[in-house]
This record gives structure tokens, C-alpha cells and sequence, in this order.
């Protein structure tokens, strides 16, 4: 059975209503249950092919209105993601080894020693994979939409704040940053306040 106001669609079980809103629930060919069970006389005959055809009709009869920000706010955590995993990769083909410098304690004198980065970029590039799905996993939920708006608000504060004595470079960089943590925060803010809708097509 189809719901012609939430176009959900549910099994007839012990109730004729929607459970969500408590409309009556309708056939997929517009029929409504108390039609079925007391038939009028002179009501026309139901098109043929709608029962084998019902949960197909149903859900074809339905379009999704307005913008998914929800999704939006996904692609951009997944984009963000890549970008972190480019950034280790194009690192750990640049440079495989680095010289640290370590303080020898049997000698008291320092020495350099070489470490490979690669083992280490690699238990980075999983842990930026884990994380990123983490959040995408969380996005879903208004609840950790707002915890995530709400550190970002302050993080664009943090930044303004000590955006001043920087170097140029710096600041061009630290201001597309900012306008990137601004775009993410009104999709999120949107998510909030902005659900999109499924209304019948025609």
C-alpha cells in the first residue's frame, strides 16, 4: 500500500493508515482501501496490470524535490579525504628516506639517522581512510551535523584571529582554506534546516 502524502510504502497489516502521518493508505492504481472493500456500484473497473505491477507503480509515481545536502556535505568529507591521501602519496614518493637527527647516549654526540617513511605514511594513509568514513558514516545524524558546524565556527574565529602577522603566502593559503571551511559550514546549515521532499510526478 502506498501513503499519497509521504509516498512511502507499507504492508497492510493491521491498520489502514500510515504509520508515519495517518493518512489512509492507497492502491497503486489511486484506490483507496474502503473503495476495495465496499465497492460502489457504478465505480469503474480498476486498470488491469496494476496488481502485478503495484510496488513498481508506487514508487515510479514519486520524485525526490530540493537539494540532498546531506549527500552534498558526504561528497565534500570523501573529497576532503582523497585530497589528504594525494597529499601522502605525492609525499612518499618525493622523499622515501629522512635524516633525524638522534643523540647518542653512549657518546653524548648527535648523529643522523635515516627512517623510512613509508611504513609510516601508509599507517597514515589508512588511518585518514578510517576516519573519513568514520565521519561520512556520522554525517547522517543531525546531532554530529551540529557538533561538526559548531567546531568549524570556531575554528574560522581561531583562524581570523591569528590571520594578521602572518606572511603573505600564509595568509593566501589560510584564506582558501577559509572560504572551503565557510562553503562546508552553509552545507551543513542547510542540511539542518533544509530536508528535501517527495512529491507525486505527472
Amino acid at each position: 500500500m502506498c501513503c499519497p502524502t509521504c509516498w512511502t510504502w507499507s504492508e497492510l497489516k493491521g491498520s489502514t493508515a500510515c504509520k508515519r502521518c495517518g493518512t489512509p493508505l492507497i492502491l497503486p492504481d489511486g484506490r483507496s482501501i474502503e473503495q476495495v472493500v465496499h465497492p460502489s456500484p457504478d465505480a469503474p473497473p480498476p486498470p488491469p496490470g496494476y496488481a502485478f505491477n503495484g510496488p513498481g507503480v508506487a514508487f515510479a509515481s514519486s520524485t525526490v524535490t530540493g537539494m540532498n545536502w546531506v549527500a552534498l556535505a558526504r561528497w565534500i568529507l570523501v573529497a576532503q579525504g582523497a585530497l589528504g591521501l594525494l597529499a601522502v602519496f605525492v609525499i612518499g614518493f618525493a622523499d622515501q628516506y629522512i635524516n633525524v637527527p638522534v643523540q647518542d647516549a653512549a657518546t653524548g654526540r648527535t648523529v643522523l639517522e635515516t627512517i623510512n617513511l613509508r611504513p609510516v605514511l601508509l599507517g597514515v594513509a589508512i588511518a585518514i581512510i578510517l576516519v573519513v568514513a568514520l565521519f561520512t558514516w556520522l554525517i547522517g545524524f543531525a546531532i554530529a551535523r551540529v557538533i561538526y558546524l559548531m567546531l568549524l565556527v570556531l575554528g574560522i574565529f581561531e583562524t581570523l584571529t591569528r590571520i594578521g602577522g602572518a606572511p603573505t603566502s600564509v595568509v593566501a593559503v589560510t584564506l582558501v582554506d577559509l572560504l572551503f571551511d565557510i562553503g562546508f559550514g552553509f552545507v551543513l546549515l542547510m542540511s539542518l534546516i533544509s530536508q528535501p521532499s517527495r512529491s507525486p510526478s505527472r
